[in-house]
C-alpha cells in the first residue's frame, strides 16, 4: 500500500475501493509498483476512447504469391482528449476487455505513454504505449507527474499522419477499399 504521505490530493488512490482492488489485482510483479505509483499521483481523468483498427494483412494461404485482406485488430486502444476529441495516445490493449468500437473509460496516468484504465473504477488494467521499449515506460511513469512532459520520443507518433493501412474501426465500421 502506498504510504498516505505519498498520494497526491484528488489522485485516483484516494478512493478506498480502489485500494482495495489494487490488493486484488495480480498483474506483473514490476508493474504493481509502478500501478501504484501513477494512481498516487494521477485523478482518474473520462476519456472517449477507440478501439478495433483494420489491418491489411496477409492470408493464411498464399498459393505461391502473396494474397492481402482486411481483418479487424484489436492491439491498441486510442484516447481521445477530453476538451478536444483530438488523439491524446495510443496504449496497447493486450488484455483489455472494452466495447466496441468506441466509448468511455476512466484513465490515470499520461497517455502518451502509459497508465491505468478501468471501465467501472474498480476494475484495473495497466496500459503502455506500443511506441516505447517496456523498461523505458515503466522509468518514465516512475518520474512523471500530472502535467509533465514526457521525452519527445514518446510524442513523436501523434505527429506523423495516421497510417493508411490501419483505420479506426468506429472511423469507417465497412471494410476499406483495397489500398492502391
Amino acid at each position: 500500500m502506498a504510504d498516505d504521505r505519498d498520494i497526491t490530493p484528488g489522485a485516483a488512490l484516494t478512493d478506498p475501493a480502489l485500494q482495495a482492488a489494487l490488493e486484488r489485482w495480480h498483474g506483473k510483479t514490476d508493474d504493481i509498483a509502478t500501478v501504484r505509483t501513477v494512481l498516487a499521483r494521477f485523478p482518474w481523468r473520462e476519456y472517449q476512447y477507440k478501439y478495433g483498427r483494420w489491418e491489411w494483412v496477409d492470408r493464411l494461404f498464399d498459393f505461391g504469391f502473396p494474397l492481402k485482406k482486411w481483418a479487424r485488430t484489436y492491439d491498441t486502444v486510442l484516447l481521445l482528449d477530453p476538451v478536444s476529441a483530438q488523439p491524446a495516445g495510443e496504449l496497447r490493449a493486450d488484455r483489455v476487455k472494452l466495447r466496441k468500437y468506441s466509448g468511455t473509460v476512466r484513465f490515470a496516468g499520461d497517455p502518451r505513454v502509459g497508465g491505468v484504465l478501468s471501465t467501472t473504477g474498480e476494475d484495473i488494467q495497466f496500459l503502455a504505449t506500443p511506441f516505447m521499449g517496456r523498461g523505458e515506460v515503466m522509468s518514465q511513469l516512475q518520474v512523471l507527474r500530472p502535467g509533465g512532459t514526457p521525452p519527445p520520443d514518446f510524442v513523436r507518433y501523434l505527429r506523423e499522419p495516421p497510417a493508411k493501412n490501419r483505420p479506426w474501426v468506429a472511423d469507417q465500421p465497412s471494410k476499406p477499399p483495397k489500398p492502391s
